[in-house]
């Protein structure tokens, strides 16, 4: 778990029970392994094979993959 300036545990077990606590206007699941806060993306860059990549806002512009299944998701979230 990533939060903008540190880094620590969670007591959540899964990003599941992780992402059904948080708030689905501010946090989105890119991928399998992510989960975001949407005010903290930086850029959408086009990656390989139409696939993308988000940099973060952090202190270690941190990219995040977006899965296939969440490219329509993205582009709602973002009005691309």
């Amino acid at each position: 778990m990533m939060s903008r300036d540190a880094e620590g545990t969670s007591n959540y077990r899964t990003l599941e029970e992780l992402n059904a606590a948080l708030d689905s206007d501010s946090f989105w699941r890119p991928h399998r392994s992510y989960l975001v806060n949407i005010h903290h993306i930086k850029e959408v860059v086009p990656w390989f094979k139409s696939s993308y990549m988000l940099k973060m806002n952090d202190k270690k512009h941190t990219e995040i993959p977006v899965s296939r299944s969440q490219i329509r998701r993205m582009r709602e979230l973002f009005n691309l």
